[in-house]
C-alpha cells in the first residue's frame, strides 16, 4: 500500500459515502484504502477497505473489493509482522 493523492471527484464521492482515503494498491493498482466510518466499532475503531476506482469513477458507485483488516492497529500489526518475514 502507498500514501494516495486521491483526485477530486473519487475524494468526493468517498467523503459522501462514508469513506475517508489514506492509501492505495502497489504499483498500477489505483483502487483507494480508506477508512469506512459507517464500520465503528465500540472503541471507535474503522475497517479499512479496499474501494474499485473504476467503480467510482464510472458509475458514481462505491464497490468494496476487499476488507483488508478489522482495524488500523490490526493492519498496522500484520504489515510489520510481514515486514519481519524477509
Amino acid at each position: 500500500m502507498s500514501v494516495v493523492v486521491v483526485c477530486w471527484s473519487i475524494s468526493a464521492c468517498l467523503l459522501k459515502n462514508g469513506y475517508i482515503p489514506f492509501g492505495k494498491g502497489p504499483d498500477i493498482d489505483y483502487d483507494p484504502v480508506c477508512f469506512d466510518l459507517k464500520s465503528r466499532k465500540k472503541n471507535r475503531e474503522f475497517s479499512i477497505v479496499k474501494l474499485d476506482h473504476e467503480e467510482i469513477l464510472c458509475n458514481e458507485r462505491i464497490k468494496v473489493v476487499a476488507e483488508l483488516a478489522p482495524t488500523l492497529e490490526h493492519l498496522v500489526k500484520t504489515t510489520i509482522e510481514l515486514a519481519n518475514r524477509t
